[in-house]
């Protein structure tokens, strides 16, 4: 088993476990940790920027998240498990400053910005890379999770569908990023094979 795939295990327990807690705690003072979610273009609400991955309304809210998160995370592992802390750092720091800039005036909170950040990441790295495993993934999340397009649309009472868009934007954008990268990288790399090659002659 790859290095690499061995370290998915201790990245998924110590995410559950973090998020779990962090609920514990919220639970036990009365959920007064949500006041500190993302509060549309209020100074008070900058903090939920970055906090309001964990943060979440009730127990199902975070299950649904949990279950989600480590699904698409082990889905993305495969595709170079470093860009995963990329896609997840860049689409809470893209989703959160542009809730707080354009979103509905309610506190935001949740994973959900970064579970459809790794959902639009798959999907587009899987499109634009065009490897056997990137569209293999690609097409095995597609299977999976068609049905969080409808997240992206504000149809949903109550949910922060914002987060959702932003997240998936932010997502989306790193994938697309990656995958150019990628194969600049290859053709580079190509070209400097049949240089080589030629200087061998």
């Amino acid at each position: 088993m790859a290095k690499s795939t061995l370290k998915l295990i201790p990245f998924l327990l110590t995410s559950l476990t973090l998020l779990v807690s962090i609920h514990l705690i919220n639970v036990l003072l009365l959920m007064k940790l949500n006041q500190f979610g993302i509060f549309p273009r209020h100074s008070a609400g900058l903090y939920g920027i970055v906090l309001h991955p964990f943060l979440h309304a009730n127990w199902q809210h975070l299950a649904q998240n949990l279950v989600s998160f480590s699904i698409l995370v082990t889905l993305a592992w495969p595709l170079k498990p470093n860009r995963i802390i990329m896609v997840l750092l860049g689409s809470t720091l893209f989703a959160g400053c542009a809730v707080w800039l354009v979103g509905r005036e309610s506190i935001h909170i949740g994973l959900s910005g970064a579970v459809y950040a790794l959902w639009a990441y798959i999907l587009v790295f899987g499109i634009f890379q065009r490897s056997i495993k990137s569209l293999a993934i690609a097409l095995l999340v597609m299977f999976l999770y068609a049905s969080l397009i409808w997240g992206l649309l504000p149809v949903v009472p109550g949910m922060s569908f914002e987060t959702h868009l932003f997240g998936a934007l932010a997502g989306g954008l790193i994938g697309y990023w990656y995958a150019k990268n990628d194969k600049k990288t290859q053709l580079q790399q190509s070209l400097r094979y049949r240089t080589e090659q030629e200087l061998k002659r």
